[in-house]
């Protein structure tokens, strides 16, 4: 019976403390398979499908896209990040990724076109996310789904780089959130129109910047405006700006100084 029991528990602790296994997308021409390795145009859809909640997928720099990917499971998907080393130049590019699905993990992708972007929340099903981190990721945007019952919480932000582009107007669009922060990124012009919108979000130690003169902060509520810099992005905010607490942000570059005034 002590035997029995013994055994029962060194199996429990095997299961607690299992490692999450570890898949790798490699779409670059000739690459060998292996096990949880998965080559081929497919290479990162086809990791996702065999993955499990709380596994990890790994992007291999390619100079070839890994094209669109629907996220359904709580999983991490790690590239190389926003600025390789020349010498490896590849990177790990993706277009339009959609998560539907809590305890998600983005780190180090990069977009390669003017309509990739992060979409939470699109998809049947997804109305309530939790615990989604985006980080260390060059795209264009990140937007979540309109739909009236939709909520995201404890989104965090951090360390990106967007870069708006074409007609897309806004690089975050968060109509519904809980607990949400976006820290620490770069937000570099592109098209007019708002760089944020978003309701109940702290927003912190960013840097936003634009050529001229841009309206950029009109569609807040809620939200704590805290230690960013704007450069070239008014900070006259319109009517449409309420209930927001503006502290210690920095703002220059402008035509006017009626646009340095929060």
């Amino acid at each position: 019976m002590k035997n029995k029991l013994l055994l029962t528990f060194s199996f429990l602790l095997i299961s607690l403390f299992a490692q999450s296994a570890i898949l790798v997308a490699n779409n670059n021409p000739g690459a060998a398979t292996g096990t949880n390795v998965f080559t081929g145009t497919n290479a990162l859809r086809d990791a996702h499908t065999a993955a499990t909640p709380g596994d990890i997928i790994y992007v291999v720099p390619s100079p070839v896209s890994y094209g669109n990917l629907n996220i359904t499971k709580a999983i991490t998907i790690f590239g190389v990040g926003i600025r390789p080393a020349k010498d490896l130049g590849a990177k790990s590019i993706v277009n339009v990724i959609k998560i539907d699905a809590s305890n998600v993990r983005l780190s180090g992708l990069v977009n390669n076109s003017s309509v990739s972007e992060i979409q939470i929340g699109y998809d049947a099903g997804a109305v309530n996310i939790d615990a989604i981190t985006i980080e260390n990721c060059r795209m264009t945007r990140i937007i979540m789904t309109n739909t009236a019952s939709a909520s995201i919480s404890n989104l965090l932000i951090r360390n990106n780089v967007l870069l708006g582009a074409g007609s897309l107007a806004s690089h975050i669009l968060l109509y519904t959130t809980a607990s949400t922060t976006i820290t620490n990124n770069v937000f570099i012009e592109g098209a007019s129109g708002t760089m944020i919108k978003a309701l109940n979000v702290t927003i912190t130690y960013n840097l936003f910047a634009h050529t001229q003169d841009e309206t950029s902060l009109d569609l807040l509520v809620d939200c704590i405006f805290d230690h960013n810099i704007l450069y070239g992005v008014r900070a006259d905010v319109t009517a449409t700006a309420t209930g927001n607490s503006w502290t210690n942000n920095l703002c220059f570059g402008n035509t006017l100084d009626s646009y340095h005034v929060f």
